[in-house]
């Protein structure tokens, strides 16, 4: 059993290329989480790695898993979440600094609308929740304790 633990930003305290290292010739996996997000696109990306593993991924939330981190959690085969822990879900946003012409404000608008599609259907693999449910969690920025998160279906066990 190889543990992996995903503690701080995604994307900077760990990547989709760290964690892939990681997981090269481990058999089953244990990942600890406890991240308040990150980069969306290596969220996504760490997603896909632990749910392409050729073994069992059990994932743990071990404190919060928000934002990108609420992504990687849904890749596992069965997902632990402390009693105290949290999960916070949200539409993925951009930083700007600058002067933008209307297209190219268009063009991050599209972007985003993008990814929220993609953040959406990663929940729905997860949960079997309708789209139009998960599209209002993720618009309300919606934050879950460990027993809503097992309601929605995020999370199988609450753990001690």
């Amino acid at each position: 059993m190889k543990a992996i633990y995903l503690f701080g930003t995604v994307g900077e305290d760990f990547t989709a290329k760290s964690v892939a290292a990681e997981l090269a010739g481990a058999d089953e996996v244990e990942v600890h989480v406890n991240s308040g997000g990150g980069d969306v696109f290596d969220g996504l990306a760490i997603y896909n790695v632990l749910k392409n593993h050729s073994d069992e991924v059990t994932i743990y939330v071990d404190g919060i898993a928000a934002s990108a981190a609420s992504l990687i959690i849904c890749a596992g085969d069965n997902v632990y979440m402390a009693a105290n822990g949290l999960i916070m879900v949200h539409q993925a946003a951009a930083g700007l600094a600058g002067y933008y012409g209307a297209d190219e404000l268009d063009k991050v608008g599209a972007m985003l609308a993008t990814l929220k599609e993609s953040i959406v259907t990663t929940y729905e693999a997860r949960t079997g929740k309708p789209r139009e449910e998960l599209e209002k969690l993720v618009e309300a920025e919606t934050w879950l304790d460990a027993t809503a998160a097992k309601a929605l279906g995020f999370v199988d066990e609450i753990t001690d």
